[in-house]
């Protein structure tokens, strides 16, 4: 085998690689911003009551994720591919980063960290396995 066909051979498990992995990042992105929707919706923790406008609204316990209102919380969880291999899993509602943190008048109410946390184990074994597809492909 000729120094041009090694060198053949790896841009070939380089490009398959990166596919792979981008597959598996685009698959994790997707899963947080899955779970961080279905822990908004599906969660119910009764909390304070309070009126807005003509609304009334059950706070979620701190701590827990928010209950569900109007859905904007949720409609505005968004993932955007930075590249191939890095994404951006947001939450673009205008209150999202007080319920995430808190603030000096309300205790933090996450549903965007818990559900990254969640997926972590699930991403390296995704990871694990786009290198070994890739790597099993290019024998």
């Amino acid at each position: 085998m000729s120094m041009a066909d090694i060198f053949k051979n790896i841009e070939a498990l380089k490009s398959k690689a990166e596919a792979e992995i981008a597959r598996a990042v685009r698959a994790t992105a997707q899963a947080i911003r899955n779970d961080a929707i279905i822990s908004v919706k599906s969660h119910l923790s009764a909390g304070e009551v309070y009126t807005r406008g003509t609304v009334k609204h059950v706070a979620s316990k701190p701590g827990s994720p928010p209950n569900q209102d109007r859905g904007t919380l949720t409609r505005n969880i968004r993932v955007t591919m930075d590249d191939d291999l890095t994404a951006d899993i947001s939450s673009n509602a205008p209150y999202s980063a007080a319920l995430e943190f808190g603030t000096s008048n309300i205790d933090a109410r996450p549903f965007m960290t818990p559900a990254a946390e969640g997926q972590r184990v699930k991403h390296k074994e995704r990871l694990q396995k786009a290198i070994m597809r890739a790597a099993s492909d290019a024998k």
